[in-house]
């Protein structure tokens, strides 16, 4: 599967898209809609590149808040890393209260903090992408946490390709979308989420 198609897959239906965007506006049943992402990630490692339909709405919602559950897990080292590094310069006694060297060490100290922690991030996005696939595609917690086989997937040129461009469409589509009023946003995020788990999952098959 080519990337445009893709993009094309969320409006596929314009009734599932509407009901996705639905879901996704109104708090904890959002998850319903992480589920669904993940359905469209399972259809299409088994070739199936049809829209889902919103079906079985009990099991989407409990897959959804296992892999949000799973992406917390993941999130750990980077919330760890963010607390060593920028977080300590703020319990230092935070930087308006520095002057000269301490300032400046002080600056730099906050500096190489964020960009190291946003390194970890990417890992850390990249690995847990292939970590939701993997539960979709087994359907079993654990497999969420094999990371040897994640690693094999994740660092594979094909992979990671399809993890930039994603991730660099996800962004894009987001913020051209919340230019439109109150549902711009979420309209831009259930189009990613489709798009981005269905591409994903395609390089995953291959990688």
């Amino acid at each position: 599967m080519n990337f445009i198609d893709a993009i094309k897959r969320p409006v596929q239906d314009i009734k599932t898209l509407i009901i996705g965007i639905i879901i996704m506006i109104i708090p904890i049943v959002s998850f319903i809609g992480i589920g669904y992402f993940l359905e469209c990630a399972r259809t299409t490692l088994k070739r199936n590149n049809k829209l889902p339909e919103f079906k079985d709405w009990t099991n989407l919602f409990v897959k959804g808040l296992i892999a949000a559950i799973i992406g917390i897990i993941y999130a750990i080292p980077v919330m760890i890393v963010l607390v060593l590094t920028v977080g300590t310069t703020v319990l230092a006694g935070g930087l308006s209260a520095m002057q000269g060297t301490a300032l400046i060490n002080a600056l730099a100290t906050l500096g190489m903090g964020m960009i190291l922690t946003l390194i970890v991030a990417a890992v850390v996005s990249l690995l847990s992408s292939v970590a939701m696939i993997r539960y979709a595609e087994k359907g079993k917690f654990g497999a969420a946490f094999e990371l040897s086989a994640i690693c094999k997937k994740a660092f594979t040129g094909k992979y990671f390709a399809a993890w930039f461009v994603s991730m660099l469409y996800a962004v894009f589509i987001v913020v051209v979308l919340s230019f439109i009023p109150v549902i711009g946003t979420t309209i831009g995020a259930f189009l990613a989420g489709v798009t981005v788990y269905t591409y994903l999952a395609d390089a995953y098959k291959g990688a």
